[in-house]
């Protein structure tokens, strides 16, 4: 599945700090998405997000709605649909006609600073689901590095490997004790007969994979269209000790 994706930058602010965050416009298929300008808007303010189709394209024919992540690797998390019209402070419109998808934000505030989704999804594939599809959260397995890897380079990889999930909405952080690192992940999911499947490795130093001290966590964020189901693995070392005792004659 390929995506474009297309930022727009929306900034609240209250007094004299700014609070910068990104509108992302996104398809879910090979699919041309307009955006609107750029906006400024206070808090409190109400923001309204235009989300069209390229002149090739026609509404009617996919299924839209709207969706936000809160940071670069946090879930992500479903806002609305053309179908589910109001969510709290969010209210999407859908005019066919007008070729325009729109998400309204009621009373702004700090935490609605994210990227946003407009995501265009195929009305056959829609139905397809529709039909009995239903969505698979993954089997997630981590495995540790190689006992024989490292001898040369002091390098140690950890693989997490997320199979047999549908559809494929699935991002993939790495954490340390708790704190992020940059893992090396697939571009996109790979097709497995009718499911999907991701890899992610993290590399490190031999000498952080043998501190015991030192626990590894691979956490994979499922996205089902309604909510994100977050699977988590760790990995740590444990040291033995093989003791041998000598009494005295």
């Amino acid at each position: 599945m390929q995506i474009t994706v297309l930022c727009l930058s929306i900034l609240l602010h209250s007094g004299g700090s700014v609070y910068d965050g990104l509108l992302s416009i996104c398809c879910l298929s090979v699919v041309v998405i307009l955006q609107t300008e750029d906006q400024i808007s206070p808090l409190g303010s109400d923001i309204t997000l235009n989300c069209s189709l390229g002149r090739s394209f026609t509404m009617s024919s996919y299924y839209m709605y709207w969706y936000r992540q809160n940071h670069y690797g946090a879930p992500l998390e479903f806002l609305t649909s053309e179908y589910e019209k109001i969510n709290g402070r969010f209210t999407s419109t859908h005019k066919e006609k007008q070729n325009s998808f729109t998400l309204e934000i009621n009373d702004t505030r700090l935490s609605d600073s994210s990227t946003y989704y407009c995501a265009a999804q195929h009305s056959d594939a829609h139905r397809a689901g529709k039909t009995g599809r239903e969505p698979i959260p993954p089997t997630v397995k981590l495995f540790k590095p190689s006992a024989k890897e490292g001898d040369r380079t002091n390098k140690k990889t950890l693989v997490c490997l997320a199979s047999n999930f549908y559809p494929d909405h699935i991002s993939v952080i790495w954490s340390i004790n708790g704190n992020r690192h940059e893992g090396s992940t697939d571009s996109a999911a790979q097709r497995d007969e009718s499911f999907y499947r991701i890899t992610s490795r993290l590399t490190v130093n031999a000498e952080q994979w043998h501190n015991p001290d030192n626990s590894f966590t691979c956490e994979v964020n499922f996205f089902n269209g309604k909510t994100t189901i977050t699977h988590q693995k760790t990995l740590k070392v444990y040291i033995h000790c093989i003791c041998r005792y000598q009494t005295g004659l």
